[in-house]
């Protein structure tokens, strides 16, 4: 979403857009997607290249045991630098004024090409499979022993490569103002926060949308976000243990509703836990803003101070009554408690903002108004978007 964001407001601002999309690394689409996906770019104005590594090895270099095991090279953990050659080929071709590197596999292809380039990060590389880790429960299994290491490991050398990927760049950001505070600390200097734009697919009558749709009865509360994602995960079972038993207690289960949209099964575990009369495993939803707009509360309880939730973005976006965890105000300084959602950092400071809320239809619609305002003022592609294109077009050096 944040890709397909940045190109709508390249594309809004009157510039030729090309999308090199990297392919043929870890899970690819299938062909019927990737014909699906360039077909939606093109619509829109943007041509499309597909990179492979053609003649090339599809898999980093095999490293003897010692070195795999203390000392991974940069290729272990970015296979995209496999894609370089390809990718230069096309730019040489094509002649880009300047590349927006989107994370860090395009930054790894990018390596050695001669054309300026703007790094935009999420997070930083380690966090996802530190937080993984934490999760999971300590044993002496040869597994777990093995995971450990791989994920101490990452943490030691991952700053480094990530540094070293950002050093070349003539601008650099990060989605979320903790991270780019980090990594300004760790040596990349002049990393600046970028709000992620997020494109209106409601506009501004939004309210007048969400009242078409309501329906009398059972309060409905929108849990969203893949199932197998380590933020979604770790704010699912925060949910299921700590906050949907008191829901519950407090609502009835006949005046509750719980819709969870994403993707994939869940764990087997979360899965038992959410077996309940007021849960309904939706599954995906393209698009999903019925969802959004017909749901009383949006929670987020992810409770790990991991990247930003596009979901909360999306929130403002459709004015959204929003109830998050603490934790996700580091990366969105913008979501602040009692003004635009309700925020709590424990199971039972959520439940109780959702039954709060719940009750309260004065605060939802003042927050749902604080919300699409907040978007409005940050997250558009006319305020994000735009300060977005205006670092292209000074790395460029045609503002």
């Amino acid at each position: 979403m944040t890709a397909w964001s940045a190109t709508q407001a390249l594309l809004r601002a009157g510039h030729d857009v090309v999308v090199y999309a990297l392919h043929g690394l870890h899970t690819s689409p299938s062909a019927s997607q990737v014909e699906q996906q360039v077909g939606e770019l093109e619509k829109t104005g943007a041509r499309v290249r597909i990179v492979t590594a053609g003649d090339g090895p599809t898999r980093p270099p095999n490293e003897s045991r010692w070195r795999a095991t203390f000392w991974p090279g940069i290729e272990q953990y970015y296979p995209a630098c496999l894609l370089g050659a390809g990718l230069r080929e096309f730019l040489e071709a094509d002649h880009p004024d300047v590349a927006f590197a989107y994370h860090f596999e395009a930054l790894a292809a990018l390596r050695g090409a001669s054309v300026p380039v703007f790094g935009a990060v999420g997070d930083p590389s380690h966090l996802p499979g530190w937080y993984a880790w934490q999760a999971v429960t300590p044993s002496w299994s040869k597994a777990y022993l093995s995971r450990t290491w791989s994920t101490l490991v990452s943490r030691a050398h991952l700053p480094r490569y990530m540094r070293a990927l950002l050093a070349p760049c003539r601008g650099t950001g990060a989605f979320a103002a903790h991270h780019a505070a980090w990594f300004r600390r760790v040596g990349v200097r002049g990393c600046q926060y970028l709000r992620t734009p997020v494109v209106d697919d409601v506009g501004a009558d939004c309210e007048g949308q969400r009242v078409r749709l309501q329906r009398s009865g059972k309060t409905r509360v929108l849990l969203i976000g893949h199932l197998k994602g380590t933020a979604t995960l770790s704010g699912m079972y925060l949910f299921a243990r700590e906050v949907l038993p008191r829901l519950e207690a407090e609502l009835g289960v006949d005046n509750l509703e719980v819709r969870v949209v994403g993707g994939y099964e869940p764990p087997a575990d979360l899965r038992a836990l959410l077996d309940r009369p007021s849960v309904r495993l939706v599954g995906q939803v393209e698009p999903a803003t019925g969802e959004f707009l017909s749901c009383d509360i949006l929670l987020v309880p992810t409770p790990i101070r991991l990247g930003i939730r596009v979901r909360i973005l999306t929130g403002f976006a459709t004015g959204s009554c929003i109830v998050a965890h603490s934790a996700n105000s580091l990366g969105i300084p913008e979501l602040i408690d009692g003004k635009n959602a309700l925020l709590g950092s424990t199971g039972p400071q959520l439940a109780a903002a959702v039954l709060r809320a719940s009750t309260d239809s004065a605060l939802r619609a003042q927050l749902r108004r604080e919300a699409r305002r907040t978007y409005e003022q940050y997250f558009s592609l006319e305020t994000a978007g735009r300060h977005i294109v205006g670092g292209l077009e000074h790395v460029a050096g045609i503002s």
